[in-house]
């Protein structure tokens, strides 16, 4: 005959927790290796790399066409985007503004300002040219008082 005791049934009774071994990985030793430190090199090598190109003056705005402005003028438009050319300085060209990180829309709505432009899109493209085209107003009165003309749109 087989006596229990109360409180000791073994389907209740609570396992041990079993030690667990410690796990010794090699990335856990080893954690920059030199593939990671080449890879991690290499990332902030192309980095500058590509910072360096895009800032240097083989990039600089050298080309401004404007297109579509007839009562405007192409001179007006060219003036509203003042944008800065590159000069020759002693170690080559020097200053203006590189077409990579040219931002179009500041330079769009300087050009939209203008009294005779509904719209104006300016786009940047490589190596060193920057375009606008103008939509003009379409006036449908011409209004001349003291010799300065007014045109009247819609």
């Amino acid at each position: 005959m087989i006596v229990r005791r109360t409180g000791s049934d073994p389907r209740r009774a609570r396992p041990r927790p079993r030690p667990t071994p410690t796990v010794k990985r090699a990335s856990a030793r080893r954690r920059f290796s030199a593939r990671r430190a080449l890879a991690a090199l290499t990332l902030v090598a192309s980095g500058l790399a590509i910072y360096g190109l895009a800032a240097s003056p083989a990039f600089a705005v050298r080309e401004v066409a404007a297109s579509g402005a007839a009562l405007a003028g192409d001179d007006a438009v060219l003036a509203a985007l003042a944008l800065p050319m590159p000069s020759a300085g002693p170690d080559g060209e020097e200053g203006g503004v590189s077409v990579v990180t040219l931002a179009t829309a500041p330079l769009a709505a300087r050009v939209a300002a203008l009294p005779t432009v509904a719209r104006a899109v300016v786009t940047a493209s490589l190596p060193d040219a920057v375009r606008v085209d103008v939509t003009e107003r379409e006036p449908i009165l011409v209004w001349v008082v003291d010799g300065r003309r007014w045109l009247v749109d819609r």
